[in-house]
Parts: structure tokens; sequence; C-alpha cells
């Protein structure tokens, strides 16, 4: 299926370049995603991210030849893997990390601070067990605090489907907490 992105073309010729070029390599620029990040769906977001990129590169890339196309593609697949690698090592924990282990005043006694910290642990534990996608949309709205516009315009979807994805995810992490705080 041609991504949205270039269906929006407006111009009829880039459109058309953009879509034969989508369906002559859209499977080798998967393929380099998947060779370098861990799910499935990093893998299409970063070939949907490397098709946006391209699509302001599109009299570059007519310009070249298909060797050279071939192997701007495969670069720019591989800068945009390699990127979302060292920002989801980056995000992934640590924000959430200093969270939990903040020593603020809060004015909370011993005990309110105890249980609120058991919760945090177990909170912690939750997220751990929480799947990738999961992850990634808790911690763009709630880490990051991106709206669900600039979500859904990050992974390539529309804003209702970022509303279903989020209560999706706070059900999961509920799940996972409710279950682990019976342990």
């Amino acid at each position: 299926m041609i991504p949205f992105v270039i269906l929006a073309i407006e111009n009829d010729s880039d459109r058309d370049f953009m879509e034969k070029l989508y369906l002559e390599y859209n499977l080798l620029m998967y393929s380099e995603a998947k060779n370098i990040v861990e799910s499935q769906w990093d893998a299409e977001e970063i070939v949907q991210t490397v098709v946006e990129k391209l699509i302001n590169h599109i009299s570059k890339l007519r310009g070249m030849t298909r060797e050279c196309r071939v192997n701007y593609i495969i670069t720019a697949v591989i800068n945009c893997a390699l990127s979302q690698k060292a920002r989801d090592k980056r995000i992934s924990f640590v924000d959430i990390e200093d969270e939990f282990t903040s020593d603020v005043d809060d004015g909370f006694d011993m005990d309110d601070r105890l249980i609120d910290q058991s919760n945090k642990d177990i909170l912690y534990a939750a997220w751990r067990n929480l799947g990738q996608k999961t992850k990634w949309f808790l911690s763009e709205k709630y880490v990051l605090e991106k709206s669900n516009d600039e979500i859904a315009r990050d992974a390539g979807i529309q804003p209702d489907s970022v509303r279903v994805m989020l209560a999706r995810a706070r059900n999961a992490l509920r799940k996972e907490f409710f279950k682990l705080s019976r342990d």
C-alpha cells in the first residue's frame, strides 16, 4: 500500500515518481531497517520516515543513476534506523528511572514515601514488562509530552488511532501494574 504522504504530493509527476520509487524499493528499505531495529513496527516507522525525507529530495533523486539512488536510499534508511535506535536507548528508561528514583522533599511523611516508592517500584517493573510499541506510545505522550497530532505524525497514523493506541497502552500498563501489585 502506498503511504499517504506520497499520495498527498500535489504535483502529478512527482507523485508518480515517488510511487514507483516506493514500490521498487520498499522491501529493500524495510529489510535494511529490520537488520538494525528489533521490531517490525519500528522498521515500518523508519521506512515511513525515510519516504517523507525522500520526498523533499525528489529532484535530486531524479538526477541520480539507479546505483546512486539505491545507495542513497539505503544510506538514508541505515542512518534513520541508527538514529531511532540511539533515540530509543536515550528515551526508553532514563527519564522514567529518574522519575522513580527522585529524592524530592515533597512534604510526605516516611510512611507515605514508602508506599509511594513501593508503587513506583511496581510501576517500573510493570513498565519493563510492556511491549516496545506500548512503551513508545506512553513515552511519547507522558514523558515527551507530545500532542496526539504530533504522535500521529511521528507514527504515520491518524490522530484518532493515537487516542485508541494510548487507551490500549494505558490499559496494558494498568493490567500489568495490578497483576504485579497482587503478587
